[in-house]
């Protein structure tokens, strides 16, 4: 809920005794889960050497223990972490290695596609970039999408269309406006409100983009 809120170091201190706990038992989902929150955290803290680190080593352990769908997971969050690093080869690997561990019907599926779509984009092509990440907004309009995940998809949606200059973009920007205001107002602590809408970074990503928009 902390990393969810911005609350970074609120959120760091949870997982690591999560993840200390999570390994004392065994329980080896839950590390996993754990390992890739941490990484977030640490990632949006600056830290990111660290955060790709520690989630590489998660998704080494899933594959060790044939979790598929956990080792997804983990290389989801890694092909985001190289994205925010600058580095689209190695994203685009990841992104694709997540696909090929989750079903087409699995929310993370949505979310490798959006990282799949801000790589093609950030290398200039723009049919590949709306080609899939329309794909993942078919499961956002599904509404099986989690808010956080609908926000990555909406996020590199939207940047296609507007490298694309297509038109639909202002309509879209609106719906996102709209979206994560909705979400925002059932934020009853005006402080974990505002973190909500400034300090997770998609958020902030995507309400400056819409402003750009003019919606």
């Amino acid at each position: 809920a902390a990393l969810g809120l911005g609350l970074d170091r609120e959120a760091e201190a949870s997982v690591r005794l999560a993840l200390v706990e999570a390994e004392r038992l065994g329980l080896h989902d839950n590390a996993s889960d754990a390992r890739d929150l941490l990484g977030l955290a640490l990632a949006r803290q600056g830290q990111l050497d660290q955060a790709l680190e520690l989630c590489e080593r998660g998704a080494r352990e899933c594959v060790e223990h044939g979790a598929r769908w956990a080792e997804g997971r983990a290389r989801t969050t890694l092909a985001g972490l190289w994205l925010r690093r600058g580095d689209l080869g190695r994203a685009e690997a990841e992104a694709r290695h997540a696909l090929a561990s989750l079903s087409d019907k699995a929310p993370l599926h949505a979310v490798a596609l959006a990282v799949l779509g801000r790589v093609a984009r950030a290398r200039g092509d723009l049919s590949g970039a709306l080609d899939v990440t329309s794909q993942a907004m078919r499961q956002v309009e599904s509404g099986s999408l989690s808010g956080d995940q609908e926000t990555i998809v909406r996020l590199a949606h939207l940047e296609a269309l507007r490298a694309a200059e297509d038109p639909r973009a202002l309509k879209l920007a609106r719906e996102s406006v709209a979206s994560l205001s909705a979400r925002a107002e059932r934020i009853s602590d005006p402080g974990h409100r505002e973190s909500f809408l400034s300090r997770v970074p998609e958020n902030a990503e995507l309400l400056a983009l819409c402003r750009e928009l003019g919606a």
